[in-house]
C-alpha cells in the first residue's frame, strides 16, 4: 500500500512538472514569434492576440503623471496592423531583457523589460499567454508602459 501511494505521488509530481515545462516551452515559442514579428514590422503580429485579450497601457509623462488606458482587443489588433509601416519607416523597434516565465496552469505570465530604441527608454511589460477559446496559444493579456 505504501509503495502504491509513493508511486502515485511520484507520478503526479512528474506529470505536473512535465506539464509546467511544456507550458513554459509554448510560452517561449510564442514570445520568440512575438519579438520576431515585431522586429520585422510584420502585421501578422496582431494575430498573436486573442480577440478577447485584456490590453492595458500606462502612459508615463515627463512630469510624472500617469494615464492608464484600456484598449479594445479588436481595435488594438487593427491598430497594430495599420502602424507597422509607420513604425518601420521610423525605425521604431524594441528589445527585451530580463525575460522571465511563470507558469500558472494553464497559462504562463511573461515579464520583461522593453527598451525602445527610438525613444531610448526602458519600461516593464507583462504578457500572459495561454490557450485561447479555440485551443491555440495566444496573448490573453498585456500590460505595458509607454512614454510620449
Amino acid at each position: 500500500m505504501k509503495t502504491l501511494l509513493v508511486a502515485l505521488i511520484t507520478t503526479f509530481i512528474a506529470t505536473a512538472f512535465a506539464s509546467a515545462a511544456e507550458s513554459i516551452d509554448r510560452a517561449k515559442k510564442l514570445f520568440a514569434e512575438y519579438t520576431t514579428l515585431a522586429k520585422n514590422f510584420d502585421p501578422d503580429l496582431a494575430a498573436l492576440y486573442s480577440d478577447k485579450a485584456k490590453i492595458e497601457n500606462t502612459r508615463v509623462y515627463p512630469d510624472g503623471r500617469k494615464q492608464a488606458l484600456k484598449l479594445d482587443p479588436k481595435e488594438y489588433k487593427s491598430l497594430l496592423r495599420k502602424v507597422m509601416p509607420l513604425a518601420k519607416a521610423r525605425g521604431d523597434t524594441s528589445t527585451y531583457s530580463e525575460v522571465n516565465y511563470l507558469e500558472a496552469a494553464p497559462n504562463v505570465t511573461i515579464t520583461a523589460n522593453r527598451f525602445s530604441t527610438l525613444k531610448k527608454y526602458q519600461s516593464p511589460v507583462t504578457i500572459m499567454v495561454g490557450p485561447d477559446t479555440d485551443g491555440e496559444w495566444r496573448i490573453l493579456e498585456e500590460k505595458s508602459e509607454s512614454r510620449p
